[in-house]
Parts: C-alpha cells; sequence; structure tokens
C-alpha cells in the first residue's frame, strides 16, 4: 500500500519529490578525479612532464589499485568526468576562437581528414581480411581507429549486431594504441614539424629581404598548424586527442595547435553520420545479412560540436560589437571560461577520470592478431595524416609562388 501511494499521487499529476541520488552516485568518481588532477598538478612539475600524461598514469595506477567495491563507487564519477565534462570541456573552449579562426582551421582540416580517414578506415578492414579475423571487429575497429574511438564503435555496433566480445575488442584497441598516441605523439609532431624551424626562419629571413617591399602573403602552413592537423587525425578518441593536444600547449607553449586540433577531431567525429552507413554496407556484403536499419542514427552533428560552434559565434559576435571600455573585461572572462573552466577544470577533470577508468586487464585473452590490426590501423592513420599535411603545405606554398 505505501508503494502504491507515490505511483497514484505521480499519475494524478502531482510531482514527484526531487531526488539527489543519481547525483550522489556521482560524488565518489568525481572526488577521485579532482584528487588525481591536485596530485599530477604537484608531481608534473617534479618529474619536467606536462600535467595530462602525469593525470593520467596517476590515474591508471589509482583505479588499479582500488579494490573492486571501491572501484565500482568511483566508475559512475569518472564516467561522468571522461564523458560529459571533456564534453563541457570542449564547448568552453570553443569561445577561445572566434568564427573566422574556426572557419579557417576547417578549411586546412578537410582536405586531410577525409583521406585519412578513409585511409585508416580501409587498412584497418583490409588487415582484419588478411588475418582472417570477424567481420565484426573489423567493422568495428576501422570505426574506431577511423572516426572517433569508442563513441564510433558504440554507434556502429547496434547497426551490425555486434556481439560484446567484439566490441570489448575494439575499445580495448581504441585504448591501448590511442593512449599511447597521446603520450608519444606530441613529442613526436614537435620533432617532425618544428625540428628545422630555426632554419626556416633564417630562409623566411633571406626571402623576405630579396623580396619586393610590398608584404607578401604567408606560403603555406604553419608548425603549429602542422602540428595541431596531426594530432587532430593520427589519434582514436576525442579524450585522447585533447589530452595530447593539451600536452603539446602546456610542453611548447603553443596555443595555436590545441586550438588547431580541436577544430580537426571535431570535424572527424562530424564524419560519423557519413562512416555508419557505409560501414554497415559493407558488413553487409561480406556477411550475406542484414543490418539494423531500426537503430538510432547519429546526429548530423553532435552537440558538443554545435555548442562549440555556438561559442566561436558568441565570440565573433562581441568581439565585433563591444567597445573599448568593456574589452579588458571580456577577454579576462574569455579566459577564465576557455582556459580555466574549460581547459584546467573540465578538461583536466576529464583526463584524470579517463585514467580512473583505464583497466589494463582488457588485455587478458584476447591475443596477438586484433591489436596487429589496431596498431596497423593507426600507424596508417600518422603515415596518412603526415603526408597529406606535407602535400597540404606544398600546394599552399605552390599557390604563393
Amino acid at each position: 500500500m505505501n508503494r502504491l501511494v507515490p505511483n497514484l499521487l505521480f499519475r494524478a499529476g502531482a510531482r514527484r519529490p526531487f531526488s539527489t541520488a543519481g547525483y550522489q552516485r556521482l560524488v565518489p568518481g568525481l572526488a577521485a578525479s579532482a584528487s588525481v588532477l591536485t596530485a599530477a598538478s604537484f608531481a608534473a612539475p617534479l618529474v619536467g612532464l606536462p600535467v595530462v600524461p602525469v593525470a593520467i598514469a596517476v590515474g591508471v595506477c589509482t583505479g588499479s589499485l582500488l579494490p573492486p567495491p571501491m572501484l565500482s563507487s568511483v566508475k559512475p564519477g569518472a564516467s561522468f568526468a571522461g564523458a560529459t565534462l571533456l564534453r563541457l570541456g570542449i564547448v568552453c573552449v570553443g569561445l577561445k576562437l572566434s568564427l573566422v579562426e574556426t572557419a579557417a582551421h576547417l578549411s586546412v582540416a578537410l582536405p586531410v581528414v577525409v583521406p585519412t580517414l578513409a585511409a585508416s578506415v580501409s587498412a584497418a578492414l583490409l588487415l582484419s581480411k588478411a588475418l582472417r579475423l570477424e567481420p565484426q571487429f573489423a567493422t568495428l575497429v576501422s570505426a574506431g581507429t577511423g572516426v572517433c574511438g569508442i563513441t564510433a564503435i558504440s554507434t556502429v555496433a547496434p547497426v551490425i549486431g555486434a556481439a560484446e566480445k567484439w566490441i570489448a575488442v575494439a575499445v580495448a584497441n581504441v585504448v591501448v594504441f590511442g593512449m599511447l598516441a597521446m603520450l608519444v605523439q606530441p613529442f613526436i609532431a614537435h620533432y617532425l614539424f618544428f625540428g628545422d624551424d630555426e632554419k626556416d626562419e633564417k630562409d623566411a629571413l633571406n626571402n623576405s629581404e630579396s623580396s619586393n617591399k610590398e608584404e607578401q602573403p604567408t606560403a603555406g602552413l604553419s608548425p603549429s598548424t602542422k602540428a595541431g592537423l596531426y594530432l587532430g587525425v593520427c589519434i582514436h578518441d576525442s579524450s585522447q586527442v585533447l589530452g595530447a593536444a593539451m600536452s603539446f600547449r602546456d610542453a611548447y607553449n603553443d596555443q595555436e595547435a590545441f586550438n588547431v586540433a580541436t577544430v580537426t577531431k571535431l570535424t572527424r567525429n562530424s564524419m560519423l553520420v557519413a562512416v555508419v552507413p557505409i560501414l554497415g554496407y559493407i558488413y553487409s556484403k561480406q556477411t550475406a545479412t542484414t543490418v539494423s536499419t531500426t537503430t538510432k542514427k547519429p546526429p548530423l552533428l553532435p552537440a558538443f560540436v554545435l555548442g562549440f560552434i555556438g561559442m566561436a559565434v558568441l565570440r565573433s559576435t562581441v568581439d565585433y560589437w563591444i567597445t573599448e571600455e568593456y574589452k579588458p573585461t571580456w577577454k579576462q572572462t574569455v579566459n577564465l571560461i576557455s582556459d580555466t573552466v574549460g581547459t584546467k577544470l573540465c578538461l583536466g577533470m576529464a583526463m584524470a577520470g579517463l585514467g580512473l577508468n583505464t583497466r589494463l586487464d582488457v588485455l587478458r585473452g584476447v591475443g596477438v592478431k586484433p591489436f596487429l590490426v589496431g596498431g596497423g590501423g593507426a600507424l596508417v592513420a600518422a603515415v596518412t595524416g603526415y603526408t597529406c599535411i606535407q602535400l597540404l603545405d606544398y600546394r599552399l606554398r605552390s599557390r604563393v609562388l
């Protein structure tokens, strides 16, 4: 009888009392993520590394040492940090860019993203076939490697009716190679695109002295733009790309590379709506089965991508209309929202939550072949991305000349 009363009241139109039970489940994980981030902030200067890789390492170690009951209580909040706070941080970062800057980054991202995505997806499919792995795994890992990591895997899985085993193996590939790339690729990007920056500066100075006095347009892509494009296309998941971009920015004081990497990754995410039906069609041809057409299709643009664009529009609008008197206050507001709230708090907590949720035991009993596919796809993405960046740079320089 006591259980019937609340239901009858609700059906009669009375409001249910506000419950905080769902939010209370997040508290342990959010507190753990905040603690990991704080510890990493103190430890990073001591070891001479950016905060992001230290936060992830501390998170992984902490999660591995926690007893199962405590780990289960931490997981909801850590997952919330790694997903929701990550998206909120991306939206806040949008205020750092004007609409013109976003469009400029997008114009150079598309010629790199499209061929790199096609090459990495094709490589994963072909390698899986050569190693005689299940078509379900091939479809899932190609989506995760080429598009947007775990989000792509979770979107494609119901379309092809994937078994939990192959979903777990595909996710393990994204975790292993995405995390490895997040830790290593920032330093590789700096070596690839900034190794000859002093020589380039001297060449540019000599060219400017021998040229006409009229100002010439800048030829090609800047090293920062190249590094941002590279990080945006060769790393799998959104959280991993943002983590690598934050590491690069903190290590080399390069905000431009961070901005370009963010726009490039969001461009890849937007490709999901086109890739899902293509992969579903390929899978149906390989297995002679009918793929699901009743599963929910991904949105044309995810909500956080729209939020990022909206913040860029807001930045452009206010920059245009604001008077000189209020510009210092507006600049402080932009820095507070994009840097303090977006990057340091939301994205920092997201990286800590990512570390806490990373389980190394997912590698047990999987075998070598699936990881050969994941590693091969990641390598193809890096090589193709680098090649496309250099070709685009050459084309832009040729136009100026």
